[in-house]
C-alpha cells in the first residue's frame, strides 16, 4: 500500500504507513509551522554517538595512525616504500574520504578543510618519494608525511573527547582553550620532530643541504 496523506494546518504531508514506536516514523512538533519533521535516520550507537560510517571511519583512523607510529618508530620517517608507511599513507586517504560527510559539528568547515588539507600534502610528500623536487624531495616527502601525522589528532581528540567521558566529556568543543593548547603542544612536538627528521637526512648526504657546495 502506498503512503497515507495527511493534512496538518492546511499543508500537505505524505506519511509512510508505519506505527508510533517505529524510531524513523514522522513526527509532529507543535512548533509555529505546523509541519512534521521525519526523525533523522542515524542508526547511531547508544554508547559513541556514532553513525554506522562514523565507526568505520573512526577504526580506520585508528589503523592508520598505529601504522604511522610503527613506521616512526622504526625508521624514524614515514614512506610508502615500508610496509607500515603504505598501509599508513592508505589508511589515511580513506580516513578523509570516509570523514566528510559524518562531522559532528556543523556543515562543511574546518575539519572538511583539514581533510582535503591532509589529501594535498599526502600528494605533495608522494611527489616527494618520486624525486619531484630534486635534492629537496627527500625533505619534503619526511616532513609532509610526518605532518600528515599530527592532522590526523586533530579530529581525533575532538570527536573523541567532545564525546567522552560520556555525560562528562572532557571538551565542550573544539573551541575549547584546552584542546587548542593541547592541539598547539602537538605542533610543538611536529616541529621539534621535523627538525630531528630533517637533521638525520642531511646526516645520511653528509651534513650538506641540497642546492649548497661542498
Amino acid at each position: 500500500m502506498g503512503p497515507a496523506s495527511c493534512v496538518i494546518r492546511g499543508t500537505p504531508l505524505a506519511l509512510n504507513e508505519r506505527t508510533d514506536d517505529d524510531p524513523h516514523a514522522a513526527v509532529r512538533p507543535e512548533g509555529r509551522e505546523g509541519r512534521a519533521i521525519p526523525r533523522a535516520n542515524t542508526q547511531e550507537l547508544p554508547m559513541f554517538g556514532l553513525t554506522s560510517l562514523g565507526t568505520v571511519h573512526t577504526a580506520i583512523g585508528l589503523v592508520a595512525l598505529a601504522a604511522g607510529l610503527v613506521a616512526l618508530a622504526r625508521h624514524g620517517r614515514i614512506t610508502p616504500r615500508s610496509g607500515s608507511g603504505r598501509l599508513y599513507v592508505w589508511a589515511t586517504v580513506l580516513t578523509c574520504l570516509t570523514g566528510f560527510p559524518i562531522f559532528q559539528h556543523g556543515g562543511f568547515g574546518p575539519p572538511h578543510v583539514l581533510g582535503i588539507l591532509t589529501l594535498v600534502v599526502l600528494g605533495i610528500a608522494a611527489l616527494g618519494g618520486r624525486g619531484s623536487f630534486g635534492g629537496w624531495s627527500p625533505y619534503v616527502e619526511t616532513v609532509g608525511y610526518s605532518l600528515t601525522v599530527f592532522f590526523h589528532f586533530i579530529p581525533g581528540l575532538t570527536e573523541t573527547f567532545t564525546r567522552l567521558p560520556q555525560g562528562a566529556p572532557w571538551f565542550s568543543g573544539p573551541d575549547d582553550p584546552l584542546l587548542q593548547k593541547i592541539v598547539g603542544g602537538l605542533f610543538v612536538v611536529f616541529l621539534v620532530g621535523a627538525f630531528l627528521q630533517v637533521r638525520a637526512l642531511r646526516s645520511e648526504r653528509g651534513g650538506i643541504l641540497p642546492g649548497r657546495a661542498a
